[in-house]
């Protein structure tokens, strides 16, 4: 894959586990450093949290070769969107998470 050799950055990366706290807080996986690029950004991310449209601010993207799904944690930070990150053919080339 191309994007292997972009991947110079590292981060932490925390599961979303379906276990809940007795306070009902979500439980996350131990902590792994998984290869990634990091880059600042300035996305509006629109997300529906039952009957209501939020709007959500992301400040980074990671770019990582592992699929990472919303509410996971990078670097003890939420992430608010996941997607694939596809190659010019459209095939999966990675995967990008804004946080």
């Amino acid at each position: 894959m191309i994007i292997e050799k972009y991947l110079h950055d590292t981060a932490q990366y925390e599961a979303k586990t379906s276990a809940r706290t007795a306070e009902g807080k979500t439980v996350y996986s131990t902590a792994t450093t998984i290869a990634c690029r990091k880059e600042g950004s300035s996305k509006v991310v629109s997300k529906i949290s039952g009957l209501e449209n939020k709007e959500v601010k992301a400040t980074s993207v990671y770019y990582t070769l592992l699929k990472i799904n919303e509410e996971d944690m990078l670097d003890g930070r939420l992430v608010i969107d996941a997607r694939e990150y596809k190659g010019r053919n459209g095939t999966i080339e990675g995967y990008e998470s804004y946080v």
